[in-house]
């Protein structure tokens, strides 16, 4: 279950943190970058849910772990949650915005906010998979936030392409050939998270909460995830069409 909401936040977040990220390569105007904006508003809340519910989840079911991972990673944490507020600024903000230089501080702030959270995951994905003890500023570990960006970037990309028909994503997804197709860019956003979740299983297992505490939560999570699935996907369906400034709420 706790792989199972993983998956659906780097899926599905994800590509609102790539488009975030690609911001300047895709809006090459005003009205363009106003469109992406637009499109991201109704969706960064939906995708969000699911940060929550895997940090629910996780010191629910894994509360031991809660001891000495928040403190271990409390930089990062403050760093990602920082990259959050800015880029969600930027995103509510911009609507607001109606002079040209403030709609580009806003647009900066996007940009800006989900590089943050694209690069942050990352390092913290490699201090999960190294251990909390080692250097997150490694070279392999900037490698890894690198990395996470990219791969958010590429489902960002395809998404713009796919679902809001931005003209620059699509030029550039027609070049991916059969990495154009959002499941596959979906499943490598995923994939550094699911590593990571796979090679800690055991370590996840040896701190879980006591049977009875795991059922309960069990039964409590069964019900809510196809709800959280079944309202990201209204939401996609709803604000994905080809988006107009005005549509943003």
């Amino acid at each position: 279950m706790f792989a199972l909401i993983l998956v659906g936040y780097f899926a599905l977040e994800g590509a609102n943190i790539g488009v975030g990220v690609l911001l300047p390569v895709l809006g090459r105007g005003e009205r363009e970058r106003a469109r992406l904006v637009s499109t991201l508003g109704p969706l960064v809340l939906v995708g969000e849910v699911w940060l929550v519910a895997v940090a629910g989840l996780l010191f629910g079911a894994f509360p031991s772990v809660e001891g000495h991972v928040l403190p271990a990673l409390y930089p990062l944490v403050v760093v990602l949650l920082l990259g959050w507020v800015v880029r969600d600024a930027g995103v509510w903000f911009r609507r607001r915005a109606t002079a040209p230089a403030w709609r580009l501080w806003c647009d900066g702030l996007v940009v800006t906010g989900s590089i943050t959270l694209a690069f942050t995951w990352g390092l913290i994905l490699y201090a999960l998979l190294v251990g909390l003890h080692r250097q997150v500023l490694s070279p392999a570990g900037i490698l890894l936030g690198l990395a996470v960006t990219a791969l958010l970037a590429v489902h960002g990309l395809v998404f713009a392409a796919s679902k809001t028909r931005n003209r620059a994503a699509t030029l550039i997804a027609r070049r991916l050939g059969p990495f154009s197709k959002i499941g596959v860019t979906g499943f490598a956003a995923v994939l550094p998270a699911l590593v990571m979740v796979s090679l800690r299983a055991s370590h996840l297992l040896d701190n879980a909460a006591p049977d009875g505490t795991l059922s309960t939560m069990a039964w409590i999570a069964l019900p809510v995830v196809p709800l959280i699935a079944a309202a990201q996907w209204w939401a996609w369906r709803a604000f994905t069409r080809p988006a107009t400034v005005q549509s943003f709420f």
